[in-house]
């Protein structure tokens, strides 16, 4: 994504709608921790390639776990 990386567009969708559930995907191994992630409002990550059932199993833990 060009000119902006997954965890600030998570804070920015959170600047707009708080309980909004956001699942970020990535091609690189990231070195932040679940909790900051969890911080920023990133309910799953999902490490790249992602497989049908990652996605539908990352939606549902997010709709389920979505903060109100």
């Amino acid at each position: 994504m060009p000119k902006m990386t997954g965890d600030t567009l998570a804070v920015e969708i959170w600047k707009i709608n708080p309980a909004a559930p956001i699942i970020l995907s990535t091609g690189f191994n990231t070195n932040i921790k679940m909790e900051q992630l969890g911080e920023l409002g990133v309910s799953e990550v999902l490490m790249k390639p992602v497989t049908i059932r990652d996605m539908a199993h990352a939606v549902r833990t997010a709709l389920d776990n979505k903060h109100s």
